[in-house]
């Protein structure tokens, strides 16, 4: 060690003998005072913040409230008003079914009313010469045809000519195969021909179809007159016969306590 170094912890030593125990207790309390007084500005300023930050957040849940508050009773209103509207879509609804049905049940009674009134002395039997033209009108649908099945065949028997052969539904057919019974029957003794047979059918509004008791010659082309309530009835047009030439297919619908007359060849 230097001969400074020396000298200088000499100083030291002689300094630190000057300090008495006296000295020392003054200088620890300064310090604890100083330090006192920083801890209690520091604990004010904490408090402080505190108190701020604690009144923000009042506000703030209370802002909070105050949303809620508003929405529940915006959520309240909507409901109410869809209450409202699903009220009055159900009274709406129920007063146009009012409507509807009370609508239906007056053309019910009008269409009962018109069929009363239509109806011919013996019930049930009521024929197309009971009713007038304006009744038969009245129950045909804005698109039909003014005439009825028989009035058709009606005009198309008083005309000549005025129906081409290929418009009735398989003449032409029936017409080869009535040459071609012809021409097996040839011969110099000639064909003969069979037994007439005359039959009479009660029909109802449900009658598509009546059946022969006997088959009908020619291959079901032997029909001398077929009639409806004694109107002559055109083949093809109102009615037709089946493969087994004894079933007559009806192409118009009947009335109830009608009949179906025909005249043929067995």
């Amino acid at each position: 060690m230097s001969l400074k170094e020396q000298i200088q912890q000499r100083k030291l030593r002689r300094t630190s003998n000057l300090i008495d125990e006296e000295t020392k207790r003054a200088v620890v309390e300064y310090v604890k005072t100083v330090l006192g007084k920083r801890t209690s500005l520091f604990e004010a300023y904490a408090n402080e913040k505190i108190e701020v930050i604690g009144k923000n957040i009042s506000e703030l849940l209370s802002d909070l409230q105050i949303e809620r508050d508003a929405t529940v009773k915006e959520i309240e209103n909507k409901i109410v008003s869809v209450e409202v509207k699903k009220d009055n879509i159900i009274s709406d609804c129920t007063r146009i079914v009012e409507e509807i049905t009370d609508d239906t049940r007056k053309d019910l009674e009008d269409i009962i009313s018109r069929i009363e009134d239509m109806r011919g002395p013996k019930g049930d039997n009521m024929t197309f010469d009971d009713l007038t033209k304006e009744q038969i009108q009245s129950l045909k649908g804005e698109d039909g045809s003014p005439d009825t099945p028989p009035e058709i065949a009606k005009k198309l028997n008083s005309t000549k000519e005025s129906v081409k052969m290929s418009v009735i539904y398989g003449l032409k057919e029936k017409l080869e195969e009535l040459k071609k019974s012809i021409k097996k029957g040839g011969g110099s003794k000639g064909g003969g021909m069979g037994n007439p047979q005359h039959e009479s059918f009660a029909l109802t509004d449900s009658t598509t179809s009546v059946m022969t008791q006997y088959s009908i010659a020619a291959g079901g082309n032997a029909i001398f007159t077929a009639r409806y309530q004694g109107q002559a009835l055109i083949f093809g047009t109102s009615y037709t016969v089946s493969g087994d030439n004894r079933t007559i297919n009806l192409l118009f619908t009947p009335v109830n306590g009608t009949y179906f007359d025909i005249t043929y060849v067995r």
